[in-house]
């Protein structure tokens, strides 16, 4: 959902959207970039750190988490005959997604992975996602500075006719560019657009 770019709003539709603790809510608990406020472009007007002055036209036009999803960029790298390296979230021996709650257009989906690996025989790009068969782009930021790390265009083609597309709940690319910028080290926001 998105806060309405103008007219009424309250501390009640911001803690809707946002969500916090309790009912006791004080707007500086919904700092960009803080556990409440996914610093992303469409966050902007909102301000970094908790001691900043916020009021209530600074959440004009702004999304909540539900969104997104989002979990620690990270990379893992296997020994062995077949070496292979991971980039992203949610795949073999990386960071797990710490929200999984994901919109594509309006439609809700769950994203437990989103990584590129990188093998000695072929190269792909893989999302798990309930359900799947959808298109779109996913913009990845990270919370850390909001910059756009990487987008990955996810098609509906067959995957075996190359370069992608979805097979139940699992999306694979082979052979498309690398996407090695999944590996942030910060937070990964994932979006579909």
């Amino acid at each position: 959902m998105t806060l309405p770019g103008s007219g009424t709003l309250d501390y009640n539709s911001i803690r809707a959207e946002f969500g916090s603790p309790s009912s006791n809510v004080y707007l500086n608990l919904y700092y960009r970039g803080g556990p409440y406020t996914y610093n992303v472009p469409a966050n902007a007007p909102i301000t970094t750190g908790s001691s900043s002055q916020l009021s209530v036209s600074n959440f004009y036009g702004t999304r909540g988490k539900s969104d997104y999803a989002a979990g620690p960029g990270g990379t893992h790298a296997t020994g062995g005959k077949l070496p292979s390296t991971y980039y992203g979230t949610g795949g073999p021996s990386l960071p797990a997604m710490t929200d999984t709650s994901f919109k594509v257009g309006g439609s809700s989906r769950t994203l437990t992975g989103f990584y590129w690996q990188d093998t000695s025989i072929f190269d792909s790009m893989v999302a798990v996602c309930s359900p799947g068969s959808w298109a779109a782009t996913v913009n990845v930021y990270t919370n850390n500075n909001g910059s756009n790390a990487v987008n990955v265009p996810i098609s509906n083609a067959t995957y075996n006719g190359y370069p992608g597309g979805w097979s139940g709940t699992s999306y694979l690319e082979t052979f498309g560019p690398a996407y090695t910028a999944l590996n942030t080290g910060q937070l990964n926001i994932y979006r579909g657009s």
